[in-house]
């Protein structure tokens, strides 16, 4: 399995050839926003220096089809962004809209 950045370290784009491996990590926060979220900048930065892995996926950018197949509940769900999943092992297991960072690291506790 491909190695992801840590804590520290800038969040990971994620494509469909990224996206299944990252997501199959224990513990792994996928971040799904925009181009021109106001919120997701600073959130991202945020998410950027805690001690799990986070992956990003555009939702404007070309590169995310198979995410967006896989998991469709995301066109219901997702209504406000930037929207968090937490995956466990391949797991859709919790998520949250907006810029919520404390939400997030309660998963972690």
């Amino acid at each position: 399995m491909e190695d992801f950045p840590r804590a520290g370290v800038a969040v990971t784009e994620l494509d469909d050839e990224s996206w299944p491996m990252f997501v199959a990590q224990r513990g792994a926060v996928v971040v799904l926003t925009r181009s021109d979220c106001e919120n997701c900048e600073g959130f991202l930065t945020d998410l950027g220096s805690r001690e799990f892995s986070v992956g990003v996926i555009m939702l404007d950018a070309p590169g995310a089809v198979e995410f967006k197949r896989a998991y469709p509940q995301i066109s219901v769900e997702a209504s406000v962004l930037p929207f968090s999943i937490l995956f466990e092992r391949g797991e859709w297991v919790d998520s949250v809209m907006g810029a919520r960072v404390g939400s997030i690291l309660r998963w972690f506790d």
